[in-house]
Order: structure tokens, then C-alpha cells, then sequence
């Protein structure tokens, strides 16, 4: 009986053992179409001939996403939750928020004190000696891809994000802004001389993409965020499938796998904009680097993808005054779609405009001839209404014509020639918006796992970075957080040791330790022992070590405290 008992008890176990198995994979990836609305999906594949997504069959259920204290989200505390697994407030990147009286779920609301950073999946991949990456369509430093390798109440401060990120030592970075890397930076520091000391090859050059070995890489194609994929000139810019593509090829090469986040960023900004073309081919180009993730994943065997947006925006819909008054349930999809296909992007009628005036020398008469060929593209003519309101903006570009080089026209007065065809294109659109900004719905979820283990129906942000710990094998985000971001306050310091100001955005902390003087920057993983006039390095952290200005505290690992002697 005893040896029967034993077997039943050896067989539970190894069940158990095999089930945790099969629910770990060595690889994720997580691909985040910012602000997408569910709308998207339909729209998106009726615009591509009625094809169906490359997300559509691993669809699995949605995910209630916001703020900690307000239903709709921002990306910063959205995306962070995804991160992170803490409930955090607008503007808020990976960090914990002050408790508010107007929480949501403040039974979830961890036990942390506010403004503490949160440990991030991306951070505990790095722990496991896994590679990570990010992919992003804007600059490497906007909310979303910042909320899974940075720490700050404010998502503004972009220089003190894209400091963290290059000291976090995220091996692949393909996105846009090298304003925050070294061109315009408020601390004046070239981090592109940081990443060359660790290894890192750097480009700028879209052409010089596929010549990236890795496996440490970073390319950033724009000062700024990239353009629209419509917009887009492939020899300056790569596509995000492309990005995605190599950012898999660099790093798989690791032997221990890899975590990878894929941000498609400008979705969420056409969105703002009520851009439906930008939003529609955003997103088209989105489910492609899906499709390069998917197609890895299958061929690989050990690599979970999952697909979710951050929030929805604009309420973008197949319904519009045009549809109710055509009779919305008897228009045949050609007359659905004709606006939006023949028409162009709104920016693209600005070049339009810019192209007549260098061609007509600036002459204002030639407005007439912008107005026919824009026509062409539009499915009924422009309004007396319509006219008078671009006539004043498109003279205006050719007074600015007169008096400077063609390069001054294109940056002068487009963005108004723009913003008059959004709307002008939304009047002739059966696909309508809500508003200018986020929404609250729920946002859809999509999992490709080898094993089928994914979640399944209506789950919370919360739940959704426990499936990523889950399948990543991390034993407790909370207990990473604790042990790497352990406060030390200014106002604990002993007598002698010090916080220098000297650059009032990036504190250096000084720490006298025996006869060694110890200076720790923030925001990097570095610890130098100054000697005389010089700092010389004296170790790197396998964390970064965080400044909140909010509370006056440093966080930084408990056994780097100990060693310090607090």
C-alpha cells in the first residue's frame, strides 16, 4: 500500500512538474499596437481586401486596461501594469503612484510605498541572462516602450528615460530619437559613446540595418519618432516588420532566449489626430511584424507571442452621419471603402500643395491647380467652404515662398494643410470617431503559446503580467523590486557622505566607504571610486540605480546598501 501511495504521490508531482514545464517557454515576445481600438481590426481588414489578420487566429479574449485611479488609461500606467504588474497612475512610467482616494482596485494595490520603482519583466529577463530588446515606430523614450526598462513619475523627462534605458543594458533597440540619445540631451552626455564601450553597435543608416550582427545593436533612424508607415521613405527608414525581424534575428542568438517588446507606436498618434488612412496602414504594417513574430515563434518551438494594445483612442468606427443617412445595413463594402482607399493620408495633400507652389514659383493663382489635383483623389469635389479655408493657409506658404528656400516652405505651413484634410476627408468618410483622445473599452488579446497555454476570456492588466511572469519563470516581480530598488533617503545619509547637485536632473550620490569615496550616478549601473581628480570605474551593476527627486530617496540594490554600510 505504502509503494503504491508513493507512486501516486511521484506521478502528482511529475504531472505538476511537467505542466510547469510545458507553460515556460525560453522566448516571448510582446507586440503593443498603441491605441488601437477594436473598431481597427474589422476596419483594417476590409481596407486589405477582407483578408484576415495575422492575429485573428490566436485570439483569446480582452483585457480591462487603465489607470489606477480612472477608467480610461494613459500609455505610461497601461503599459507599465503590462510591465510590471503594479496599478499606476497617468504620466507615471514603472513607477508606484501615491494612493488616491479614487483608486479602482486598492485591494490590488501593492504594499509599496509611493514613488518605489517597479521591476519590470524585461528587467528580470536580463537577471536570467536572457537578451532584450525594444522595437518602436516613435523615439525609444515614449511611455510605452520606457515603462518596461525605466523608472519615473513623469514621462516627460525624456533624457532622464533614454539615460536609464542605455545603462539598463537592453541589447537591441530599433526605434527613432537620437535627439535623446546624444544630439539635444540637457546633461550633454553622448550616450552613443556609452553603448560603443559596451560592445554595442550603432547605426543610423536604414540601408546599414540588415549589416547588424549583433548581438548587441541599437539603430535609430529618426531624431524624433518615425514616420507614418504610408509616409515612410524605406531608404531612411525601415518598416516595423523589418525592425522586428532583425531585433529577433540579433536577439536569438543568445542561448539563454530572450524577451522583445514591439510597440506600433504611430497608431495611437493617427488616432489623436482622427488620421483614419495613417491609423488603418499603421496598424496593416503592425500585423506584419505580427506576422515575422508568429513566423518565428512556429519554426522556433519555444517562443510564446502575445498581441494586446496598451488602450483604445478616438472611437474610430465603420459608422458615420454618411452611413445612417445612406442607409447603414444596405451599403455594399465598395462604397464603405472608396473615401478612404482613393483618397491620400492628409499629409500627403500639405506635399501636394508644397509641390504646386515650387513649380508655379509661388505664384497664388496656382491654388486652382492644387484644387483640381487634389480633387482626383477625393470622391467629390472640394466645397466653396472647403476652398476658402485651405486658400488662406496655401497663400500663406507662398508668401513664406518669396522670402525663403524651399526647405522653409515644407516646415512652415503643412501641418495646417494637413489638419484642414483630416477633416475634410472624415466629411466624405463612413468611418467615424468619437473623440480626440483615449478610450475605456476593453482591448482585444492575442496569444500564440507551442503548448496552447494562454489566458482565456475577460482578465485584468494585473493578470495579464502574471501570465508573462508565468511563462517567463519568474518567481515574484514584488520580491525582485525589493531586493533591487531598495531605498536609501538623503535624509539618512551619515555625516560625510553626500548627494551632489552639481546637475540638478541627475544627482550623483557620494558614499565614503573605509578610504575608498564611492560616487554612483543615477540612472546608470555604475559605481566609480574617485581618486584625486579622476573617477575611475570600479564596478557595474546588473541594475540600474533610480533617483526620485518626489521623496528625496535613491533605490538601489540591497547588497550594493550593505556594502555601502547602510
Amino acid at each position: 500500500m505504502k509503494k503504491i501511495l508513493f507512486s501516486s504521490f511521484f506521478l502528482l508531482f511529475f504531472s505538476i512538474a511537467l505542466l510547469a514545464q510545458q507553460k515556460v517557454v525560453k522566448n516571448v515576445i510582446v507586440l503593443i499596437p498603441d491605441g488601437t481600438s477594436n473598431a481597427v481590426l474589422p476596419i483594417s481588414r476590409w481596407y486589405n481586401g477582407g483578408a484576415p489578420l495575422h492575429l485573428d487566429p490566436y485570439m483569446c479574449g480582452m483585457v480591462r486596461t487603465f489607470c489606477s485611479n480612472a477608467p480610461i488609461g494613459d500609455s505610461a500606467p497601461t503599459s507599465s501594469t503590462y510591465a510590471s504588474g503594479v496599478l499606476s497612475k497617468n504620466g507615471y512610467v514603472s513607477t508606484v503612484p501615491p494612493r488616491d482616494e479614487n483608486d479602482l482596485f486598492p485591494e490590488k494595490m501593492k504594499t509599496f510605498e509611493a514613488y518605489q520603482p517597479a521591476f519590470t519583466v524585461l528587467e528580470a529577463a536580463k537577471l536570467q541572462k536572457k537578451a532584450t530588446g525594444l522595437v518602436t515606430t516613435c523615439e525609444f523614450t515614449h511611455a510605452t516602450p520606457a515603462d518596461f526598462s525605466s523608472h519615473t513619475p513623469n514621462r516627460g523627462k525624456a533624457y532622464v528615460i533614454g539615460k536609464q534605458i542605455v545603462y539598463n543594458n537592453v541589447d537591441v533597440v530599433l526605434s527613432g530619437g537620437t535627439n535623446y540619445l546624444y544630439k539635444t540631451r540637457d546633461d550633454k552626455e553622448d550616450l552613443r559613446k556609452v553603448l560603443q564601450q559596451r560592445g554595442v553597435q550603432y547605426i543610423e543608416d536604414a540601408q546599414q540595418l540588415n549589416q547588424l550582427k549583433g548581438p548587441k545593436a541599437w539603430g535609430l533612424f529618426a531624431s524624433s519618432d518615425l514616420e507614418y508607415d504610408l509616409l515612410r521613405d524605406p531608404a531612411k527608414e525601415p518598416s516595423i516588420s523589418e525592425m522586428t525581424q532583425k531585433a529577433i534575428e540579433l536577439l536569438s542568438q543568445n542561448e539563454n532566449g530572450f524577451f522583445l517588446m514591439v510597440e506600433g507606436s504611430k497608431v495611437d498618434w493617427a488616432a489623436h489626430a482622427h488620421n483614419t488612412k495613417c491609423v488603418i496602414t499603421d496598424f496593416l504594417a503592425f500585423d506584419k511584424a505580427v506576422g515575422a513574430a508568429l513566423d518565428f515563434a512556429k519554426k522556433d518551438g519555444n517562443t510564446a507571442v502575445v498581441i494586446l494594445p496598451d488602450h483604445g483612442n478616438g472611437g474610430l468606427n465603420i459608422c458615420s452621419p454618411l452611413t445612417n443617412a445612406q442607409g447603414y445595413s444596405t451599403i455594399p463594402l465598395k462604397t464603405l471603402l472608396e473615401p478612404t482607399l482613393k483618397g491620400m493620408a492628409p499629409q500627403q495633400y500639405a506635399n501636394l500643395a508644397t509641390t504646386v507652389i515650387q513649380k508655379e514659383k509661388g505664384n497664388k493663382s496656382s491654388f486652382n491647380t492644387f484644387c483640381t489635383e487634389a480633387e482626383k483623389s477625393l470622391t467629390k469635389a472640394l466645397s466653396g467652404r472647403e476652398k476658402d479655408a485651405l486658400k488662406k493657409h496655401y497663400e500663406k506658404i507662398c508668401e513664406v515662398y518669396a522670402i525663403a528656400d524651399s526647405n522653409r516652405v515644407v516646415a512652415s505651413r503643412k501641418e495646417s494643410i494637413s489638419s484642414l484634410f483630416i477633416s475634410i476627408l472624415n466629411d466624405r468618410s463612413f468611418f467615424g470617431w468619437i473623440a480626440p483622445g483615449h478610450t475605456g473599452e476593453d482591448v482585444f488579446l492575442s496569444v500564440y503559446h507551442p503548448n496552447q497555454y494562454r489566458p482565456q476570456g475577460v482578465i485584468l492588466n494585473t493578470e495579464l503580467n502574471a501570465y508573462l511572469q508565468e511563462i517567463m519563470d519568474i518567481s515574484s516581480l514584488e520580491t525582485l523590486t525589493r531586493s533591487y530598488f531598495s531605498p536609501l533617503r538623503i535624509s539618512s545619509l551619515k555625516k560625510g557622505d553626500y548627494m551632489d547637485t552639481t546637475l540638478v536632473d541627475y544627482p550623483v550620490l557620494n558614499i565614503k566607504v573605509g578610504k575608498k569615496q564611492l560616487q554612483i550616478p543615477a540612472y546608470t549601473n555604475t559605481v566609480y571610486q574617485k581618486k584625486g581628480k579622476k573617477s575611475l570605474l570600479d564596478q557595474e551593476l546588473s541594475t540600474i540605480v533610480v533617483y526620485m527627486k518626489e521623496n528625496k530617496t535613491f533605490y538601489l540594490p540591497e547588497s550594493l546598501k550593505k556594502e555601502l554600510g547602510y
